[in-house]
């Protein structure tokens, strides 16, 4: 009996303790940002619903809401989500970014679009805190991305939350700025979007400015695009890209922003450019940066050079890579047919149809894009190594003919 009753008695003193901090809990909110919670009466859907503000007896919201009012480089980057609405005037009022931590969502990320009300802990209407969207959403759990309040200490979690953060306040930013997200209308934008995949000119713009202004604000660095100027296909192909496909790729456009950035200046310059010229992609963005700044034309021309052209592999690696696709083909043809299977030759047919057209795609790319030709891609024999030279001006040295003593 007298264990159960001090069972009873830590149970009320524990209570008793978690409602004293309640009554001196604080909001988490302030003139750059507040943290939300659904309330669970109307939901908190992606673009609608009522929410709560959080306060600090909440433990994991407290621990985002330290993370981003500690942080100088988020703070920079909340006062420009401010500043696009005021315009600089400090008689205009400027609501705070919205951040809804979820309990569970599908990634961290942004809506536009909608209206969302919040209350206060004594369950009144925060009129303050009444407006339109944006909002972004913190998952805890996700099958794709999630925040977990517990490894913000930790130098890379607290580095990959601050970009996702930066990244989707500078969505914010731009719409501000445009008075709307020059996406246009496309499937990448609702279906998922990466930074090595060919969209289009306007998506790879949007995606490709909050890349950089993630990684500007988190320290990351987009120093080196090589990666994303291959297309990775179904992940098992990497296709060279052209100059014009380069500039539907947002990896390739946040790269181009980082750059123009180490400009003198030039971080306050672009934010020029997007304010009073107002471009729908890079192509457009470097014409107007360069007629209103023609002082840094000729770095600009530079910078689109090395970011935009195609990625040159070697004929032998090229050769390589149409053999091993080549023998990926007969592969399949053998299963096809060595089974009797009807469900399973179907299945290994649809693949066949797919590697052939890879190959395809592969072959033709590397012919068009690098000068290389098909009769010695497609040899028996591995191509003689020279120095390729000369890919912008058109002049590429491509071998035609030739064996080597170590033939496969």
């Amino acid at each position: 009996m007298k264990v159960f009753r001090r069972e009873i008695f830590a149970i009320l003193l524990f209570l008793s303790l978690f409602s004293v901090m309640s009554l001196f809990a604080e909001p988490l909110q302030n003139d750059l940002f507040v943290v939300l919670r659904p309330d669970g009466i109307m939901g908190g859907s992606f673009t609608h619903g009522t929410f709560k503000v959080a306060d600090s007896a909440d433990a994991e919201c407290s621990a985002i809401y330290d993370c981003l009012k500690n942080s100088p480089e988020l703070k920079k980057v909340f006062e420009m989500y401010r500043d696009s609405q005021t315009g600089g005037d400090p008689n205009k009022k400027a609501l705070p970014l919205n951040l809804v931590v979820q309990k569970k969502g599908l990634m961290l990320m942004n809506s536009f679009s909608g209206y969302i009300t919040t209350y206060g802990k004594d369950g009144k209407l925060n009129t303050d805190y009444q407006y339109v969207c944006p909002k972004i959403d913190i998952p805890l759990s996700s099958d794709n991305f999630a925040v977990d309040p517990k490894k913000l200490s930790d130098p890379s979690a607290r580095m990959e939350f601050m970009n996702g953060i930066a990244h989707e306040t500078a969505h914010a930013i731009m719409k501000q700025t445009y008075g709307y997200i020059p996406k246009g209308l496309n499937p990448f934008a609702a279906f998922g979007h990466w930074q090595g995949q060919m969209s289009t000119n306007q998506l790879a713009f949007t995606e490709g400015y909050a890349e950089f202004m993630g990684a500007h604000f988190s320290g990351d660095s987009l120093d080196d695009s090589t990666l994303w100027r291959k297309e990775m296909g179904d992940n098992t192909v990497q296709y060279p890209k052209t100059r014009e496909e380069n500039m539907k790729t947002e990896g390739v456009v946040a790269s181009i922003f980082w750059d123009i950035a180490k400009l003198p200046d030039g971080f306050n310059k672009i934010h020029r450019v997007l304010k009073e010229k107002k471009p729908w992609t890079i192509e457009c963005m470097v014409k107007d940066f360069k007629e209103m700044f023609p002082s840094d034309a000729a770095a600009i021309d530079a910078i689109m050079d090395e970011n935009l052209t195609p990625v040159k592999d070697s004929i032998i690696g090229c050769w390589l890579e149409i053999k091993n696709m080549r023998a990926q083909i007969e592969n399949l043809e053998k299963e096809i047919a060595a089974t009797g299977n009807p469900i399973t030759k179907t299945s290994k047919f649809i693949d066949l149809q797919k590697a052939k057209g890879n190959y395809r795609n592969l072959l033709n790319r590397y012919i068009s894009i690098y000068g290389y030709t098909e009769e010695v891609l497609t040899s028996a024999t591995r191509p003689v190594s020279t120095r390729q030279t000369g890919i912008n001006s058109g002049a590429v040295n491509v071998i035609s003919s030739g064996t080597s003593p170590f033939s496969e």
